[in-house]
């Protein structure tokens, strides 16, 4: 049986022996991306060969700027969702993820608050005392949903055995208890 292919030991020698090689001097070279001169490279759909300004022309809008200002006015109550499931996840136990989600509620709002100064440097317009007193009512209103955690897992101190020894804890009037005899 004859092979297809035949290979003689002279043309593997020669084929193993080429190295490659590039040819930079060559006239064909582009000599800026928008001065092509070869008839068969065009530019792609939709290339255009001067600049837009789109950043001056958006930033001076002044509905996109109301709305981005009321965008940040309105960041903490758009938190206020995600803060009250992970609160609901969390329980009212007293372990590792509970306290650190109470901390983690505790400390973005208090940035937030002591930031703030930065944060009304961006919001602009004649509703600016509007937004920013809207910013740190929502700030405060989480401060107030951690608050409420705290009192949920028993970490406040609201009753007056909890200030003085020789005053007895309250005792539960009722015992209730859920289920199913079987």
């Amino acid at each position: 049986m004859t092979p297809c292919i035949s290979f003689n030991e002279s043309s593997v020698f020669s084929f193993l022996s080429k190295k490659w090689a590039f040819d930079f001097s060559s006239k064909t070279r582009i000599t800026a991306p928008n001065q092509i001169n070869t008839p068969e490279l065009k530019h792609p759909p939709g290339y255009v060969d001067r600049s837009f300004p789109a950043t001056a022309v958006r930033d001076s809008d002044p509905h996109l700027m109301r709305q981005r200002s009321w965008n940040i006015a309105l960041g903490p109550f758009r938190q206020v969702p995600m803060n009250l499931f992970i609160m609901w996840i969390s329980g009212s136990s007293i372990s590792i993820f509970p306290l650190m989600s109470v901390i983690m509620l505790f400390l973005r709002p208090l940035q937030a608050l002591l930031s703030a100064q930065a944060t009304f440097n961006l919001i602009e317009g004649s509703q600016a005392t509007i937004q920013c007193f809207v910013y740190v009512l929502g700030n405060l209103v989480i401060l107030a949903l951690a608050m409420y955690k705290c009192h949920t897992m028993g970490l406040l101190p609201t009753y007056a055995s909890d200030w003085l020894s020789f005053i007895e804890p309250r005792q539960a009037a009722e015992w209730s208890v859920g289920g199913f005899v079987v």
